[in-house]
């Protein structure tokens, strides 16, 4: 949930609603890759799913990842690519992009 400060106007998020929005996040990930028969290995998907699943291109992902900007990953190949990237950190980084907020991944 959005919350907007009554003085300012600024945005931000509610602390306590952001677990139950990453796992419905993540739940919808998981549907969109059993819908397109995308591979997921131990709760991972590989670098194309990643970019196609946050509506980036492959190469935005890997630049992001090249400057440690990105969401975290991991080098462990999921259908032929190189890296892979979990579906709840995934969903964890767009959800925190999203809403400008600080955001941890632990």
């Amino acid at each position: 949930m959005i919350n907007k400060c009554p003085c300012c106007g600024h945005r931000f998020a509610d602390p306590d609603a952001a677990p139950d929005l990453v796992e419905e996040l993540t739940s919808q990930f998981a549907a969109i890759c059993a819908q397109n028969d995308y591979a997921i290995t131990d709760g991972r998907v590989s670098e194309v799913v990643a970019a196609a699943l946050l509506g980036i291109r492959k190469k935005k992902l890997a630049m992001l990842r090249s400057v440690n900007n990105g969401p975290p990953y991991f080098n462990l190949p999921v259908d032929g690519s190189r890296y892979s990237y979990e579906l709840k950190s995934l969903a964890k980084w767009k959800h925190f992009q999203k809403t400008g907020e600080e955001w941890d991944m632990a």
